[in-house]
């Protein structure tokens, strides 16, 4: 049975874009080291998490998404880079580094930009640079649905290296997009005051958390 029932949880909104695969490792170092102090996490929407923030509600925000508005600011956290997911047996898979224009050539299956606006913006954007238009054979609401569909052989997609790596037990193999890389940012988003001592803490944690290699 818990033991910090008197202790008023933080409450930390995370939008439903964020980079979640450091999260875990953050929460899990919060309870080791001060398990008197709870958090609990409320999956909300960018502009419910900005609003929140504002009013108080919420303690601290974490978001792909910069919000510097009246008395909250962004803080970059956790950076993650854009790879390609691949299956099993692809001819892709004889590149070390897959070109851009080796990418749009195959059937891309891609996140759909209402569920995820900043990474999905952002390969968005690195696709119109190719050459060629991209083959978009579907686009789907979520990264487990994306993966089903390209371990099945249906196309390939581009996803940040954390998610593809957390679900190539499907017989997903990732391979780096070749050229500069491409990094999608997860932010802190806090207040411009500066942050009770618990509150402090817990950003001084966040800060420790390394990104999933």
């Amino acid at each position: 049975m818990l033991k910090n029932h008197d202790h008023a949880p933080l409450h930390i909104a995370v939008s439903h874009n964020a980079l979640l695969a450091p999260l875990g490792a953050l929460l899990a170092k919060q309870r080791a080291e001060e398990p008197e102090t709870p958090v609990r996490i409320i999956e909300t929407t960018r502009q419910d998490q900005a609003k929140g923030l504002i009013e108080g509600r919420y303690t601290l925000g974490f978001s792909t998404s910069v919000l510097d508005e009246g008395s909250v600011c962004s803080v970059p956290l956790w950076r993650d880079e854009l790879a390609v997911a691949v299956p099993l047996r692809s001819p892709l898979l004889a590149f070390a580094d897959i070109p851009l224009e080796q990418v749009v050539r195959y059937p891309l299956i891609l996140l759909s930009l209402g569920s995820h606006e900043t990474p999905g913006r952002q390969i968005d954007s690195l696709l119109k640079t190719a050459k060629t238009a991209p083959n978009v054979a579907e686009q789907v609401q979520s990264f487990e649905l994306m993966m089903a569909l390209i371990a099945a052989g249906y196309g390939i997609g581009i996803c940040t290296r954390s998610h593809i790596s957390a679900l190539r037990r499907m017989g997903i193999v990732m391979r780096p997009l070749a050229g500069k890389p491409h990094y999608v940012t997860t932010y802190l988003i806090q207040s411009h005051r500066p942050p009770p001592a618990v509150v402090g803490r817990l950003i001084q944690r966040a800060h420790a958390v390394q990104m999933p290699c």
